[in-house]
């Protein structure tokens, strides 16, 4: 599991507040609760969030593409979670063969 950019910034925010305490008296107690409150709702999320086992992916296209005509292609998501997913799914070209 890979910690998002989003999760490690709020840290940072929250470490601020740490290293200000050296000088300001209360402001190690509003770090340590930021940490705190960020930890917890990083475990929610955690708990929240299904599992990758509880998902399976499949892109179905043919072997041979033909420039210059509309290739279909059929991506394929079956959420064996009992919740709800909202997904943002994107289909990217294939990065070009290098000699």
């Amino acid at each position: 599991m890979t910690p998002r950019f989003a999760l490690l910034a709020w840290f940072g925010v929250a470490a601020i507040p740490l290293a200000a305490g050296i000088w300001v008296p209360g402001l190690t107690e509003l770090g340590l609760a930021a940490n705190l409150a960020i930890v917890l709702a990083s475990m929610v999320d955690l708990l929240l969030t299904p599992p990758p086992r509880e998902l399976d992916l499949a892109r179905d296209v043919s072997e041979v593409l033909s420039l210059g005509t509309p290739n279909p292609v059929v991506l394929r998501i079956l959420d064996r979670s009992r919740m709800e997913l909202d997904l943002e799914v994107t289909d990217e070209l294939p990065q070009p063969i290098r000699a």
